[in-house]
């Protein structure tokens, strides 16, 4: 069966409008159905290089959905989704966009790292190669040049005493570190992270959020679902407000925690925190 077209014009009428300089995702119209449900409807979002950006809102809304859209983890119904100035998802041949084939995609997902809710790490090995494992599966650098830099990503997290650990021999917040330096050797443009300390007790939270915010604070552009909305008001740009599948608000720390705020957003970021 052959591979379905998406646009079937040639070059330039119906090609895609690439973002302007500086923006480091752009969503489009952003749709993902499931059958008869609409899980997203209709995203436009724009995030600026070396901004944080925190998606909040109630359970289901549609946050992490729309975050594993990002790098085609879940593949949307409809819109474009653009990371560093190029289309995910798509790739041209013969002057024609078709959805892109895995190895496309695999190009793709290095743009961004993710954070997930669980660790997801090897539990048989090292702090160390857990962090190195990645780039050099994908043929970035050799292991040499993969643990060295490993060992600098994990003394980036708090974590340099701790190398040889492995999994099991780690607290909560320590994994969740170690993820963060994993995701952080494929050397990034976006950072993603979805809800990377609910899993965690306040202590432990306090940790993962540090590393974070020197994240944030060294330009590092960071996509961010969470609840934490201490972190919100402090460390991001920029506060969406989604509910139903859709951006309900959007502004500054200082609007969205401000009596201007629709009512709404006042009630859900007042009883979060």
């Amino acid at each position: 069966m052959s591979t379905p077209e998406i646009h079937t014009r040639p070059r330039p009428r119906s090609w895609p409008q690439r973002p302007d300089p500086g923006i480091a995702v752009e969503l489009r119209d952003l749709r993902l159905s499931y059958g008869a449900h609409d899980i997203l409807k209709g995203i436009d979002l724009t995030v600026r290089e070396g901004t944080t950006t925190a998606l909040v809102g109630p359970s289901g809304s549609g946050k992490t959905t729309l975050l594993r859209c990002v790098n085609y983890l879940a593949t949307p119904t409809a819109g474009e989704v653009w990371v560093d100035g190029e289309l995910v998802g798509r790739e041209e041949r013969g002057g024609r966009l078709y959805p892109a084939r895995e190895r496309i995609l695999r190009g793709h997902r290095r743009r961004t790292g993710m954070v997930f809710q669980r660790f997801n790490l090897f539990a048989n090995l090292s702090a160390l190669a857990n962090v190195a494992f990645a780039p050099v599966s994908a043929g970035l650098c050799s292991r040499a040049e993969a643990q060295e830099r490993a060992s600098v990503l994990l003394a980036r997290v708090g974590l340099s005493h701790r190398e040889n650990a492995l999994p099991p021999q780690l607290s909560g917040g320590q994994q969740q570190r170690v993820a963060i330096a994993r995701a952080l050797a494929m050397q990034p443009k976006v950072m993603l992270f979805d809800e990377a300390t609910s899993a965690l007790d306040p202590e432990l939270s306090r940790e993962v959020l540090a590393v974070m915010q020197e994240l944030a604070q060294t330009g590092m552009t960071m996509l961010v679902v969470t609840h934490e909305t201490g972190f919100a008001r402090t460390v991001a740009d920029d506060i969406v407000f989604m509910e139903a599948g859709r951006i309900v608000s959007q502004g500054s720390p200082e609007r969205m925690f401000s009596d201007d705020a629709p009512e709404r957003v006042r009630r859900f970021l007042g009883h979060a925190r």
